[in-house]
């Protein structure tokens, strides 16, 4: 792995759920970035992709050593 190879001291895995930024794009889904992140070699993962609170403590069992976002801090987009 790139990441590895590289020294990287932490890899985000995105995204993990459909996000407000990159409109259209799905997300990977929580067991699916678990296992990705199997395959890090003990490199830390940060969930990156339409996470909140919520969503953060409903993944960090997976394994993940946090998280970061875009949408949890942006307005929701109003409704047409």
């Amino acid at each position: 792995m790139a990441g590895k190879r590289a020294g990287a001291a932490a890899l985000f895995v995105s995204p993990i759920h459909p996000t407000q930024s990159h409109d259209g794009t799905a997300g990977i889904g929580p067991a699916r970035a678990m296992r990705i992140g199997r395959g890090l070699g003990g490199i830390p993962m940060i969930a990156l992709g339409g996470m909140s609170e919520l969503r953060w403590r409903r993944i960090q069992r997976f394994g993940f050593h946090g998280w970061a976002a875009i949408d949890a801090w942006m307005p929701s987009t109003p409704s047409s």
